[in-house]
């Protein structure tokens, strides 16, 4: 009974191990050795017996050449997904490419049936924002989302090497942290729902917290609580802005990091730690990701964009925090802070998707996020 159950396991763990990334394949795979490929068809080039086909898995924006007979070709097309399997060998051009043996159309791609991206050819990135669940399969946007993710990962490992703790702040929050006003309201989906939790002395939209809701504009203020506890913390994820902008510097929604540091008293400090930050994860990036970039260098100052990071040193005195912050209770907790065990606290916001958009020189800050929402659009 255990060897029954166990052996279709071992299969599927042979079956995965044999099939490698093409970003592995191009770079540490041994010529003359059976390989598996599965991916994408971006192009398609037939000659008299064979068919050449470029393959592309989204692990590298490098194709890998996938050389097949043309009578087991007949019925693929651009777009369509594949696996195969053949010997890798090199070509006459030192390129890597596979001699295929087999192939196995997984997934057709009817090109007559609206397949809106044609091989080998540009398109305005106004057009290609009108597909976005297909926009991933565009080269460049393809290449957009790996420099995200490795611009993700070299953010933690910096921070992580420089002893800060990464603290979730929520995302619904009770505070309008800026108070500038631009906020999302947070309320359930349902009439009854309210009607039955209402409280007749408390408006309908605080029903279901006891007090309005808002999704987060920013996690500063719990940064700030955390701080006084941690030292050196910070956050990052999705913020909400509720701006009438459809400029491609604005967003609905983006992701942003922020830090804060207890004990830091002089705007210098701040500085320091800030571009010493932007100037570490940019050179990570570009060093791991040179295929995917369009330029090579990095400067703090961002004259196409705008702000890329914007902070403070915070207010430190109670007197003067408790003469400003309105008499409703809805902030006593800050408050707190400055009167038990309290130390200076600086930090700074970075726009994620503003440094994705100065780092790779692209106009609009809508081709730097996956899914982006502005005013009158949320598709998907």
């Amino acid at each position: 009974m255990f060897k029954k159950a166990l052996f279709p396991r071992l299969l599927l763990y042979r079956t995965y191990s044999e099939t490698k990334n093409i970003y592995n394949i191009l770079k540490t795979g041994h010529l003359g050795e059976q390989v598996s490929v599965q991916g994408w068809i971006k192009s398609i080039r037939k000659q008299k017996e064979v068919t050449f086909l470029d393959i592309n898995d989204g692990s590298t924006p490098n194709n890998i050449q996938v050389v097949i007979p043309k009578k087991i070709g007949s019925n693929i097309t651009v777009g369509s997904s594949i696996s195969t399997k053949g010997i890798l060998k090199e070509t006459h051009k030192g390129q890597s490419e596979v001699s295929a043996d087999s192939i196995v159309l997984l997934g057709e791609c009817d090109l007559s049936k609206g397949y809106p991206f044609a091989p080998r050819k540009e398109y305005e990135q106004e057009y290609v924002r009108e597909h976005m669940h297909l926009r991933p399969r565009t080269k460049k946007f393809a290449s957009v989302l790996r420099i995200r993710h490795a611009a993700t990962i070299a953010i933690h490992n910096y921070l992580d090497r420089n002893g800060y703790f990464n603290i979730q702040t929520p995302i619904i929050t009770s505070n309008d942290c800026e108070g500038a006003g631009e906020i999302f309201k947070v309320l359930p989906n349902n009439e009854k729902l309210l009607q039955t939790m209402a409280n007749p002395k408390k408006p309908v939209d605080a029903a279901y917290f006891n007090k309005k809701a808002y999704l987060t504009v920013s996690g500063q203020l719990h940064l700030e609580a955390s701080a006084q506890a941690l030292q050196k913390v910070y956050c990052f994820g999705p913020t909400f802005r509720a701006e009438n902008s459809k400029s491609r510097l604005h967003l609905s929604e983006f992701y942003m990091l922020e830090l804060e540091k207890a004990f830091l008293s002089k705007l210098e400090e701040l500085l320091d730690i800030v571009e010493d930050l932007v100037k570490n994860v940019s050179e990570e990036v570009i060093a791991k990701n040179r295929d995917d970039l369009e330029v090579a260098a990095f400067d703090l100052l961002a004259p196409q964009v705008g702000e890329i990071a914007g902070g403070s040193l915070r207010e430190n005195n109670l007197e003067k925090l408790t003469l400003k912050i309105p008499d409703n209770g809805q902030l006593d907790w800050y408050l707190d802070l400055r009167k038990f065990g309290n130390t200076p606290t600086g930090g700074f916001g970075l726009g994620f998707e503003r440094f994705i958009q100065f780092l790779l020189g692209i106009d609009n800050i809508k081709d730097c996020i996956p899914f982006p929402r502005w005013p009158h659009n949320c598709k998907l």
